[in-house]
């Protein structure tokens, strides 16, 4: 598997931060939490989406924080699954520097197309706002022939209107979340919204409006998302 020099950069640094700090851990799981989302979309090219998730995570030594999902559905009629794997280290206190990696998956089983992309990324997080940017590595496979490689630069800007005990509210301008890590010139503005009724249960609710381009920040409208769902900590 090639990978660009630049991402070589980041082994001594996974090393240092990982790898020479896990004699030290006692790995105790300081929050975990489980979710179950709906998803619908509409837009130009399948008309129609819908798919389920289930997803969960938690976090270790409130330093490192590892999440996945698993998520079933029908794009244009036809089958797809898609999931992924996240882990992130926060080292400093607090915690608004981190680095991370992950892998997103999209196939549908019916046409022999899958596609794995791989994101290592770094993290700014403030009470109101944040950033994470990624090097994104995309490989897509079709009809069983050779992977077709792309690279692309991956982002992701929120800024924090509401932030309280009771609700959370936040735009979020990217071109990558947790299933899906589109090109440069793709990306959605959405609006993030989760109601907690106690210590234990929160409802999320995400309204996003999706956009291609393939130049640059050229952009068309391509389609628009609602997601909601429930979570679950302890």
């Amino acid at each position: 598997m090639f990978l660009p020099k630049k991402l070589l950069l980041l082994i001594p640094l996974f090393y240092f931060f990982v790898i020479y700090n896990l004699g030290a851990l006692d790995f105790r799981v300081t929050d975990k939490e489980l979710g179950f989302d709906l998803r619908g979309e509409y837009n130009r090219g399948l008309l129609y989406s819908v798919d389920a998730s289930l997803l969960g995570a938690a976090e270790i030594n409130g330093m490192y924080s590892i999440s996945g999902g698993l998520s079933f559905g029908a794009a244009g009629g036809s089958f797809d699954i898609k999931s992924f794997l996240r882990a992130d280290l926060s080292p400093f206190k607090p915690s608004f520097l981190s680095a991370g990696f992950a892998w997103i998956y999209n196939g549908l089983p019916g046409f022999e197309t899958h596609t794995h992309t791989l994101l290592p990324h770094f993290s700014l997080n403030t009470k109101w706002a944040g950033i994470i940017i990624g090097y994104g590595i995309r490989y897509n496979e079709f009809f069983g022939e050779l992977s077709l490689v792309e690279t692309f630069l991956s982002f992701s800007i929120y800024a924090n209107i509401v932030k309280n005990e009771k609700l959370h509210l936040q735009i979020v301008w990217a071109n990558f979340d947790d299933f899906y890590a589109w090109n440069f010139g793709a990306y959605s503005l959405g609006v993030k919204g989760n109601i907690t009724f106690n210590e234990n249960w929160t409802m999320v609710n995400e309204l996003t409006v999706l956009q291609s381009g393939s130049v640059a920040l050229s952009s068309n409208f391509y389609g628009i998302v609602y997601r909601g769902g429930v979570r679950f900590s302890w």
